[in-house]
């Protein structure tokens, strides 16, 4: 499961991976939701889902709150809180902690209880998805610091030379427009 979840890029495929491996442990189709806590900076913390699977799907990507999973949103804040492993009410609750300051919780409905063999497997398995998690966040950072403007955001000359390539290898090339813009004590 580990070897599989290595193998993918980005957090989302990763988020995603997970939620396949876990329902590949204990036998049954890949559902619920993996999310994380959004914020700082000035704006509030929410809980938000980066990926969901079966007929949580419509909740991938937005914020988990009364309205909109909060069935997952309790369980999630619950387990982010204890930092653990919880199985209430038919609800698997995994905790993944991050290095990088973002603590990750997976829930998932199940369809039947879990023995004592596959809670010692879910929570060595847990061990092992943090650290893939912490490497995926690793990698996105280093290629958005890499390709992108630390202060505006936006893709740098590297980035920029890249985008001009790939669109000069297109069929597109012949409509395409080059616009410089030359900010005077901006470099």
């Amino acid at each position: 499961a580990c070897a599989d979840l290595m193998a993918l890029h980005g957090v989302r495929d990763v988020a995603q991976g997970i939620l396949v491996q876990v329902a590949k442990l204990l036998g049954q189709a890949p559902e619920g939701v993996l999310c994380t806590r959004d914020g700082g900076c000035g704006r509030p913390e929410v809980l938000r889902a980066v990926a969901a699977s079966g007929a949580c799907r419509n909740l991938d990507g937005r914020e988990l709150n009364d309205t909109r999973g909060a069935g997952f949103a309790l369980a999630a804040e619950r387990t982010l809180r204890t930092r653990g492993f919880a199985v209430e009410e038919g609800l698997l609750s995994l905790y993944f902690p991050g290095k990088s300051g973002r603590d990750f919780v997976a829930c998932i409905p199940l369809e039947r209880p879990v023995g004592e063999l596959e809670r010692r497997l879910l929570k060595v398995f847990s061990g092992m998805v943090a650290v893939s998690l912490d490497n995926c966040e690793l990698v996105t950072h280093l290629n958005k610091s890499a390709f992108h403007d630390p202060l505006t955001g936006l893709p740098n000359r590297t980035r920029v030379v890249e985008l001009v390539d790939a669109m000069l290898a297109t069929a597109r090339r012949a409509g395409a427009v080059l616009a410089l813009v030359d900010l005077d004590h901006f470099a």
